[in-house]
């Protein structure tokens, strides 16, 4: 016999900003948004019987305990070498084969705006020292047409988290080509990688750049106009953001649909924003269950630097959880129809 469904919850108004949540990787699996009379599916996601959590892609799914690669697949901590569990050739991809996106969480409150999961990670968990008890609550905010989602932690030994949503947008609500929208991203500096995805030494200004979206101009579209561009095959990397993001009271990034009818702002207390314009999304399947197209959709991932465990500046910007503390991150995304 097979097994059922993991469940699945609509939050917020049925005429008005509603979501979806999912207990397989505490997946945002649907974020429908008023525009001009109507509503817009403005996710990406798997179809529900997608055996793969978030279809080998991360789609919508909470990604931990540690986001982006950890070179390496190794760290150490209090003079301890911590082995991990490698998935992304030596290195270790968003948490490891069997992170948080894999696993079915439990659902420990539910109202009709919001839902709060948690999940259990044991000492040892794909390398990772100590246990950990992670929450993800979502919950829509109607009045701002906004939606919440904060991350938190408790831990009984020093370990590092950063977990973030890994929500691919698309404000068209077609899937077509998410290039053709307009990004800002309130970060003056990007982290250049290596062959492997990893960072280099040290950040790259953007001024000059293809990288420099300080002010909203479409993505790039020409991989060969800047080498990193052409390593990654278009955007793969993390924006270190302004200060003044840290607040949430400025958007670390603001996106606007090609038609121009619907605009979204980001505010994470998170430093780094990874921008991803998913151009390897032809591995994956949509919620139709046909292959998606290259650059479907744009993932704003907020989190720590790329192996920010293994570089001691970026390590002190909050990515060790320590016991008797909760570790909380957050982000919240405003959507601005016309009209």
């Amino acid at each position: 016999m097979s097994e059922a469904p993991a469940p699945t919850w609509r939050l917020g108004d049925p005429d008005g900003l509603q979501i979806e949540v999912g207990a397989l990787g505490a997946c945002w699996r649907s974020c429908r948004v008023p525009v001009a009379g109507g509503r817009r599916e403005v996710l990406l996601a798997t179809a529900a019987t997608d055996p793969l959590p978030g279809g080998g892609g991360y789609i919508g799914s909470v990604v931990g305990r540690v986001a982006n690669r950890i070179a390496g697949a190794r760290f150490e901590l209090g003079g301890r070498e911590h082995r991990l569990i490698a998935n992304e050739g030596r290195h270790q991809l968003h948490g490891g084969p069997g992170g948080f996106h894999a696993r079915v969480w439990q659902a420990v409150r539910v109202t009709a705006e919001s839902v709060s999961l948690v999940l259990h990670s044991p000492a040892g968990d794909q390398g990772f020292p100590g246990a950990l008890q992670a929450r993800v609550d979502y919950r829509v905010d109607a009045a701002a047409a906004a939606v919440q989602i904060d991350f938190s932690a408790e831990v009984d030994e020093p370990t590092p988290v950063a977990m973030t949503s890994h929500a691919y947008l698309n404000l068209d609500g077609d899937a077509a080509d998410v290039r053709r929208h307009r990004l800002r991203v309130a970060a003056a500096q990007v982290l250049p990688v290596d062959a492997e995805m990893i960072p280099l030494a040290g950040p790259l200004p953007v001024a000059g750049t293809p990288f420099d979206l300080r002010n909203a101009v479409p993505l790039p579209t020409d991989a060969a106009a800047h080498p990193q561009l052409a390593r990654a095959g278009g955007l793969d990397h993390a924006f270190l953001l302004d200060a003044a993001c840290a607040a949430m009271r400025q958007p670390a990034a603001e996106l606007q649909s090609a038609d121009g009818r619907l605009a979204m702002q980001l505010f994470t207390d998170y430093p780094s924003l990874q921008v991803y314009s998913g151009q390897h999304l032809v591995h994956c399947r949509g919620r139709d269950g046909r292959v998606l197209p290259a650059f479907a959709g744009l993932a704003l991932e907020p989190q720590m630097p790329p192996d920010a465990v293994n570089r001691p500046a970026w390590r002190a910007l909050g990515l060790l959880a320590q016991p008797g503390r909760v570790w909380r991150r957050s982000m919240r995304l405003r959507f601005l129809a016309e009209g």
